[in-house]
């Protein structure tokens, strides 16, 4: 039942994060209490150099996790959304083929290690 909780979580967490932070979640399910709402806020947590987003059932309160991370992984996630912007520009000019390639195993570098980190994070 946990795992798909967190499973949950992190689909929302993507599709938040995919929209810039912007354009919250509708449509959210509470596992606890079976109440439907929308994400309005994300909540931050901070314990020392770790940072906890989540967001939280209006009817019952029920806390879900997002993310955990590290200064590293902030590091990387910024430096992933660096690149990827790169990576869209290029993609609308007429760059060599292999420098996008070059942007392409970066980008996929950089989203390895944050995945692993964040993995390690859990």
């Amino acid at each position: 039942m946990k795992d798909n909780v967190e499973r949950r979580a992190l689909k929302i967490a993507a599709k938040i994060m995919t929209a810039g932070g912007r354009n919250m979640t509708s449509n959210i399910m509470c596992n606890a209490c079976g109440n439907i709402f929308d994400v309005k806020k994300i909540l931050t947590k901070k314990h020392g150099d770790y940072e906890v987003q989540y967001f939280v059932c209006p009817k019952c309160e029920r806390k879900y996790q997002i993310i955990t991370t590290d200064s590293k992984l902030r590091d990387l996630i910024r430096q992933r959304k660096r690149i990827d912007r790169k990576f869209q520009l290029m993609r609308g000019k007429h760059f060599r083929k292999e420098a996008i390639q070059k942007m392409e195993f970066e980008l996929s570098e950089v989203k390895k290690a944050s995945e692993r980190m964040a993995k390690g994070l859990k």
